[in-house]
C-alpha cells in the first residue's frame, strides 16, 4: 500500500525529509544529553553514559546507523554545492560518532561498521582511501579522548559474558550475551526436532517454554535472532523464504537507474541481515515498521522486466 503513495516524488521526498529531520533532532538531543546540557523537562530513556532519547538503545542505534549511511550517500551525490555537501558530511559523521561512542546498542555498532565498509567499497578507490583514512582518524581520536565509551565497554562486557557462559548450564539472568547463547543453543534443539516445516506460526514461546520447563534456564518468547525465530516456527523452508526475500531485494535494487537509490536499498538489506543476527527486528514493532516503510520508499521504482532479469 505504501508503495502506491511513494510513486509520488513529493510524498517520497517529504517522507525522507521527515525521517532525517526526526533523526537529526534525536541526534542533537543525544549530544546535549552526553554533555549534561539537556533540560530536565525533556523526558529521555538514557543518561550521559548511554545517550538514548527514545525507545531503547537498540532501536535508536539501528535507526541512527542508517541515518549516518543515508547522509553519507548525500555527500557523494553529484551536482550539489560544497555547502550542502559539507552539512551532509557533518551530519553523517555526527551520527556515526553518536552510534559508536554515545549509545550502547551493540547491534547498531556492528550495523554501522558494515554500512561504513559497504559505503567505501562502492566508491572511487582514491576517494575511499582519503575519506576512509580521515574517518578512521576521527574515530580513533574520539576513542582516545573517551576510552570508557559505550563501544569499548560493551565489547568488553560481551567478551566477559561469553567466557563465563557454560553449555547446558543456566545463563546468568543479567548476562545479555549468555542468555543469547542459551537461547541459540535451545533454539537449535527445537529446529532439530522439526527441521523442515517447523512448529507453526506464533508457537515459539510455547515450544521453548516446554523445552526448558524442567530446568532453571530462562524462558523467552524471542531468541533475539530472526533466523532462529523463523526456522523454529517455519522450518528450513521458512528460512529459505526469508533469505530469498532479502536476496530478491538485493538483486532488484541492482537494476535501479539511480545509483544512490540502489546503494541506499542495498544498505537497508545489509542492515536487516546484520540486525537479524542479534535481534528479531521483523517481530519488533519499531524495527518492523521501519523496514516496511523504508522498503516501500526505496523499492518503489519499477525497472523493465528485461533489465531486472539481466
Amino acid at each position: 500500500m505504501m508503495m502506491l503513495y511513494f510513486r509520488d516524488d513529493t510524498i517520497r521526498r517529504a517522507f525522507l525529509f521527515s525521517f532525517m529531520a526526526a533523526m537529526g533532532m534525536i541526534l542533537v538531543l543525544s549530544c546535549l544529553l552526553c554533555l549534561d546540557l539537556l533540560p530536565g523537562l525533556i523526558p529521555v530513556w538514557g543518561d550521559s553514559q548511554n545517550c538514548v532519547i527514545f525507545h531503547d538503545h537498540i532501536k535508536q542505534n539501528v535507526f541512527m546507523a542508517f541515518t549516518a549511511f543515508l547522509a553519507g550517500l548525500q555527500v557523494r551525490k553529484p551536482g550539489i554545492g560544497w555547502i550542502r555537501k559539507s552539512l551532509w558530511m557533518i551530519f553523517s559523521l555526527a551520527a556515526l560518532v553518536n552510534v559508536l561512542f554515545m549509545v550502547a546498542g551493540r547491534t547498531g555498532h556492528v550495523i554501522v561498521m558494515v554500512l561504513l565498509a559497504y559505503y567505501f567499497l562502492t566508491w572511487n578507490r582514491a576517494k575511499s582511501l582519503v575519506a576512509g583514512g580521515l574517518v578512521f582518524l576521527l574515530l580513533v581520536t574520539f576513542a582516545w579522548i573517551n576510552p570508557a565509551n559505550p563501544l569499548f565497554k560493551r565489547a568488553g562486557i560481551v567478551m566477559e559474558e561469553v567466557k563465563e557462559w557454560q553449555l547446558d548450564e543456566p545463563a546468568d539472568i543479567t548476562s545479555s550475551s549468555g542468555l543469547r547463547l542459551e537461547w541459540m543453543v535451545n533454539s537449535l534443539k527445537l529446529i532439530r526436532q522439526n527441521p523442515f516445516i517447523g512448529t507453526g506460526t506464533g508457537s515459539f514461546e510455547a515450544v521453548y517454554g516446554r523445552l526448558v520447563s524442567d530446568t532453571q534456564m530462562t524462558p523467552t518468547d524471542n531468541p533475539h535472532n530472526e533466523y532462529l525465530m523463523t526456522t523454529v516456527q517455519f522450518g528450513l523452508a521458512g528460512l529459505l523464504v526469508l533469505l530469498g526475500f532479502f536476496a530478491v531485494q538485493w538483486h532488484y535494487s541492482g537494476s535501479f537507474q539511480d545509483p544512490a537509490q540502489a546503494r541506499a536499498a542495498r544498505g537497508l538489506v545489509l542492515l536487516m541481515l546484520v540486525a537479524c543476527l542479534t535481534a528479531s527486528p521483523l517481530q519488533d514493532s519499531a524495527e518492523g515498521w521501519f523496514f516496511v516503510f523504508m522498503s516501500a520508499l526505496l523499492f518503489t521504482e519499477r525497472p523493465s522486466i528485461r533489465k531486472f532479469l539481466l
